[in-house]
């Protein structure tokens, strides 16, 4: 009797009731076979195994093709370029203002400010100051809306490095007709010359608990990563690997707290040039943390976060803004 008269002869049986098991229901179902039954020699056998894993491979594949090409379709694209100024400059004394067409409120970035007309004061003195400062870290205390933010991300706009080698054209007309712009010497020795970490500790309101403030903590630091994911490629094994989990969000405490540290080496290893890190509402954090009482956890990551960062030869200067003197 051929194979195929058994299995239809055994789906024909009357079994009793007591008799009929899951795997006697499964043999009899239509969609049944042989061939599926955990005592078959030919069930979840070594080919099947690689074939699954080929098909697996091969997903992953056009995965990756389909983000590479995303990738350089994404770089093959022109960069922004902002108008001119649209502002009118008014002197008076050592003093300088942008007079555009309105007050910002509620833009607090330096390039958004001067890209859409805005009015604003020249205070880009404070780049030579920055530059002439000696000291490695610098603690800015000012009162609220003060424009600390601006004044951070307009430093962030002259120092760092363009991704894109054009945009350093469009860093040039942000600062066009400014008194930083006067300074040829320093535009020669500084201008887009250094890696930038840029930090911005604001929108904790909602952080209750320190595991709320922990998990936004981390959010941020995988943001830088994938910022600066250019770099992966200078990277050894060991080191893509915890590049990796750090961009993904899944790092333990100790990689928190050296995280930024790590960073900083590695945008050094590769721009050849020590980073210049920057800090923006540094104290909000632990204002949310005392209003919730959770201030001696918070403030005891912070301190070694803060304490370990600048260590190294990697930081060339490092700036924090806030308002209140902690």
């Amino acid at each position: 009797m051929s194979f195929s008269k058994i299995t239809r002869v055994f789906r024909r049986t009357v079994f009793p009731k007591h008799f009929v098991t899951p795997r006697v229901q499964r043999l009899r179902s239509p969609r049944s076979d042989l061939f599926q039954l955990s005592f078959s020699r030919t069930y979840n056998t070594a080919y099947w195994k690689l074939y699954e894993k080929n098909e697996r491979l091969k997903r992953e594949s056009i995965e990756m093709l389909d983000k590479f090409k995303a990738l350089q379709k994404a770089k093959q694209q022109p960069p922004w370029e902002p108008s001119p100024k649209k502002q009118r400059i008014i002197t008076q004394g050592t003093a300088t203002l942008f007079a555009g067409k309105s007050i910002p409120i509620d833009w607090d970035h330096f390039d958004e400010i001067v890209n859409r007309g805005y009015t604003f004061i020249d205070k880009t003195s404070l780049i030579a100051e920055f530059i002439e400062c000696a000291s490695l870290v610098s603690l800015v205390v000012r009162p609220r809306r003060f424009g600390k933010t601006t004044n951070l991300t307009m430093l962030k706009e002259f120092f760092s490095i363009p991704i894109y080698p054009d945009n350093e054209n469009y860093r040039h007309e942000l600062f066009r007709d400014t008194k930083i712009a006067k300074r040829s010497c320093l535009l020669d020795s500084h201008f887009c010359k250094y890696p930038v970490i840029f930090l911005s500790l604001k929108g904790f309101d909602c952080c209750d608990t320190w595991l709320k403030m922990e998990t936004l903590l981390c959010r941020q630091f995988a943001l830088l990563y994938k910022e600066h994911g250019y770099i992966n490629d200078i990277l050894n094994d060991n080191e893509k690997l915890r590049f990796n989990k750090i961009r993904s969000g899944d790092f333990d405490y100790a990689d928190k707290i050296i995280s930024l540290k790590s960073l900083s080496k590695y945008l050094t290893t590769y721009h050849r040039r020590r980073c210049i890190f920057l800090i923006d509402e540094f104290d909000h954090p632990l204002e949310i943390a005392y209003r919730y009482q959770y201030y001696e956890k918070a403030c005891g990551f912070f301190f070694f976060f803060i304490w370990i960062t600048p260590q190294g030869k990697h930081l060339l200067q490092l700036s924090s803004i806030g308002s209140m003197q902690v």
